[in-house]
């Protein structure tokens, strides 16, 4: 479910640099090499069909630092003046 709003939420084109942290998880992976980059799509791909740890904390990554990013502009003064 969560995968499928990310999905719709966000351009699925999107490059992705895998982090070297990502890459060296333990458990089911999509096998994801450090340092190289992978489009969304393939990554939410990674995530369901081999169950892969490594795409699944990827995702986390990349989103989390949107959702931040979002709520650090959404509280700052830029709405005041509409």
């Amino acid at each position: 479910m969560a995968a499928q709003t990310k999905y719709y939420s966000y351009e699925t084109d999107m490059l992705v640099k895998i982090t070297e942290t990502s890459s060296k998880l333990i458990g089911t992976t999509a096998n994801l090499k450090a340092n190289t980059w992978i489009c969304l799509r393939d990554l939410l791909y990674g995530c369901m069909l081999p169950s892969g740890n490594d795409a699944a904390y990827t995702l986390a990554e990349t989103i989390g630092y949107f959702i931040l990013a979002a709520e650090k502009y959404r509280n700052t003064d830029h709405f005041a003046s509409i």
